[in-house]
């Protein structure tokens, strides 16, 4: 007597099996199709990232001119102001002097 596996036709089986490396097949090309399409959006991602952080450093440059012109000239400018009574110059050259320190200190902390 045979089992119901056994007195299965090999036609069958052989069937079955390539059934079987057909979705394989298909699932395998499905897999590399969403992992291509994950890669090209982490480049997306990293080309954004990277010329983020050139427009930024380029940011931190122009403010360390901002800070070392206003260093080397800000009493003048401070002095100037003060001395016409101009209250707007003054307070906007002493934001940009805080902002500017602040951004800097910022880029030195995140570079860390």
């Amino acid at each position: 007597m045979s089992t119901g596996k056994s007195s299965e036709p090999t036609g069958n089986n052989e069937l079955k099996e390539m059934m079987r490396k057909k979705r394989n097949r298909q699932s395998a090309a499905a897999s590399r199709e969403r992992r291509k399409k994950y890669i090209t959006e982490l480049e997306k991602k990293i080309e954004a990232i990277v010329a983020e952080n050139r427009e930024l450093d380029k940011q931190v440059t122009l403010q360390d001119e901002a800070i070392k012109f206003l260093v080397m000239h800000g009493e003048d400018s401070i002095q100037a102001a003060s001395s016409s009574q101009n209250e707007v110059v003054l307070q906007a050259i002493m934001n940009a002097v805080d902002h500017a320190e602040a951004e800097q200190q910022h880029h030195q902390t995140s570079q860390r």
